[in-house]
């Protein structure tokens, strides 16, 4: 499928769930995906401090962004919020759901994949989780610069 054919029905999808989640009935919408296991994690608390300490095996090396205040993920995430992401990833694993942090020529976004599709090459379409139409442009791989792997509230 095109670029162009796969945005025209992204937008003909979100369009069809805008109006159908104003009646009240809307459909699912893929989450970010969650690849830890729960055997991987250990929750340790002291209690003579009074606090715990959460770790996870395997987890990727992480780095925290700060979120700003455009609204787009509100739902998800909003202005104040600590996002960890990761550049240790295969572009090839990324699911529709998952939120990835990418640049093209005047832009720079934390959006949610939506689309999967190639037209000779792989491209994501993307979007805000409170946006009702996605972004307006592929994504190529070599626009994405890094994966949600969480979130600090």
């Amino acid at each position: 499928m095109t670029v162009t054919a796969a945005i025209g029905l992204i937008f003909t999808k979100f369009f069809l769930y805008n109006l159908i989640r104003f009646t009240g009935f809307a459909p699912e919408i893929p989450s970010p995906k969650v690849r830890t296991n729960w055997g991987d994690a250990n929750y340790t608390y002291d209690v003579n401090a009074h606090s715990g300490i959460l770790t996870v095996k395997n987890l990727p090396a992480v780095y925290p962004i700060s979120v700003q205040d455009t609204n787009s993920m509100d739902g998800l995430l909003d202005a104040g919020h600590i996002v960890l992401m990761t550049k240790d990833f295969k572009v090839d694993d990324l699911e529709v759901g998952d939120v990835i942090f990418y640049r093209k020529p005047g832009h720079a976004n934390l959006h949610q994949i939506v689309y999967i599709g190639e037209d000779g090459e792989k491209f994501f379409i993307c979007k805000g989780t409170n946006c009702a139409y996605p972004d307006p442009f592929p994504i190529r791989p070599t626009d994405v610069v890094s994966l949600m792997r969480g979130i600090l509230y």
